[in-house]
């Protein structure tokens, strides 16, 4: 009698055990490592969307007064569409007039653009030529 209660906690165990590794192996296939966690930053896409407009503004600008215009619209929206996702934008610039049309005298446009929420991204000033 003894005999056949350790044949049935044998076989219980060998089959508890089967049956928690089969169960294992499923859910390790749907488990993998998360290599896009480093890009997960939201700053440094609404830096390079910042990048983007105020090149997209500069190509769209017939005279250096239209891109003064429509770079301080264009700021306005932007500061207040990061601040609303909990971000700081603080901008400076230095337009130079007069190198409008030729890139090879210089950048039109210089601009300091510092994005702040859980730290600061913010670096050289950034050259836009037209």
């Amino acid at each position: 009698m003894v005999s056949r209660k350790a044949q049935m906690f044998v076989v219980t165990a060998v089959f508890l055990a089967t049956m928690l590794f089969t169960v294992q192996e499923m859910f390790i296939t749907y488990a993998a490592i998360d290599t896009a966690s480093p890009f997960k930053t939201k700053e440094l896409f609404i830096m390079r969307g910042i990048i983007e407009s105020v090149n997209e503004t500069l190509r769209t600008s017939a005279t250096c007064d239209d891109l003064r215009d429509n770079l301080e619209v264009l700021m306005v929206k932007i500061r207040d569409d990061v601040s609303s996702e909990g971000f700081l934008l603080q901008t400076g610039n230095v337009m130079d007039c007069d190198n409008w049309g030729s890139p090879s005298s210089g950048p039109v446009l210089s601009m300091n653009i510092r994005l702040s929420e859980t730290y600061d991204i913010s670096g050289n000033v950034i050259h836009f030529y037209k």
